[in-house]
């Protein structure tokens, strides 16, 4: 997937991000060791991060009910782009930050690492470690240089500074489905206004089942949320209704 961008930092997300219009998501490693994946995202102008959930086989975000997870991550992050686009399903986060309300999460344009074609020699590796596995790379009849390119931990890209130049003033991609029969482009509102329209937060005065606050109009959901851009990892955020990340996300 264009999207997954393999073990890069939180804070080469941010850098990848902060140019991108609301609602560019990508997803990336956890710098935690008790969780496999983490998703970063453009919400108001900020870079924020949330680890992705995984309990018996299903992929989620914190507090969210069980129809709305995943046996895979792909489902998973389609289902949360079909929510943010069709707005019948909303996510939620607040941070520690005194008297900030919580912010609407939009999932609609996924900065996919496939927006820049790489060199002959990083896709040759790339198809290399595809049909090889990586502990068995020493063995393979090539010269110490080319077996220690192979072995380099991060084989899903090769200059971000060449990515974020190259995509500084390109137009958000639409996200394209790929776990359906046929692949079908999920289409967001147009993201001319700098931030997408925000319902409002849920209230502590109707909480659902598992922190959900429920309504005629949608269901929100909240995330767990760890470091904000405007933070240093040290600080984690606080969860809606209450949850604190410590560590790296």
């Amino acid at each position: 997937m264009g999207w997954y961008w393999g073990p890069l930092s939180f804070t080469d997300a941010e850098v990848l991000l902060a140019k991108r219009p609301d609602g560019t998501f990508l997803v990336r490693d956890s710098g935690h060791d008790t969780f496999f994946l983490s998703l970063s995202f453009r919400v108001r102008g900020t870079t924020y991060h949330t680890r992705i959930e995984h309990n018996q086989g299903r992929f989620s975000f914190w507090y969210q009910p069980q129809t709305h997870s995943a046996s895979t991550v792909v489902e998973f992050i389609e289902k949360a782009v079909a929510h943010s686009i069709s707005g019948k399903f909303h996510y939620f986060l607040q941070t520690n930050t005194p008297g900030q309300n919580p912010v609407e999460v939009p999932l609609l344009y996924p900065l996919s690492r496939f927006q820049v074609v790489q060199s002959l020699k990083h896709l040759a590796r790339f198809t290399i470690l595809s049909h090889v596995r990586r502990d068995h790379v020493a063995k393979l009849p090539l010269p110490p240089g080319l077996i220690g390119y192979l072995l380099e931990k991060q084989v899903y890209w090769e200059s971000l500074e060449e990515f974020e130049e190259f995509i500084r003033d390109r137009p958000p991609l639409h996200f394209v489905s790929c776990t359906s029969r046929s692949a079908r482009a999920l289409t967001p509102p147009p993201c001319s206004s700098p931030s997408p329209p925000s319902l409002p937060p849920p209230t502590s005065s109707s909480p659902g089942p598992l922190g959900l606050s429920s309504s005629s109009v949608c269901t929100t959901a909240s995330m767990a949320t760890s470091e904000v851009s405007r933070r240093p990892s040290s600080q984690p955020s606080t969860v809606i209704p209450t949850r604190t990340n410590s560590g790296p996300t």
